[in-house]
């Protein structure tokens, strides 16, 4: 990937001047600019390699990412979901024994008055 030409549509022609985990700096000839993009979404809707098999690997890239995104967000909202019901189900337990205490203070104040 590193010196492959791309195109972004406000910037024009390019070349990719390094790639690390997460970016790539494109330099950008006509408008004599260096940019930083996220890689690889940026593939998704501003930057299109010049090299087809190159463009159709940044997108398989990006699905990949995006799947492992989704089922991160699923195991967070399962989690929270789990931790919701446990926090309900606290707070019945709490709300239940308040009822007995309640309960069983006013069978101790009848007992007493009679």
């Amino acid at each position: 990937m590193l010196n492959s030409i791309v195109m972004h549509s406000k910037y024009g022609k390019g070349t990719i001047i390094s790639i690390d985990d997460k970016y790539i700096k494109v330099s950008f000839e006509s408008h004599n600019q260096l940019k930083k993009f996220i890689y690889p979404d940026s593939f998704e809707k501003y930057l299109i390699f010049i090299e087809s098999e190159l463009q159709k690997s940044a997108i398989r890239d990006y699905c990949i990412i995006q799947k492992k995104r989704e089922m991160e967000l699923e195991k967070k909202r399962l989690e929270f979901e789990k931790y919701e019901k446990e926090r309900k189900k606290s707070r019945m337990t709490t709300v239940k024994k308040k009822q007995e205490n309640i309960r069983n203070f006013k069978g101790i104040s009848i007992e007493k008055e009679h």
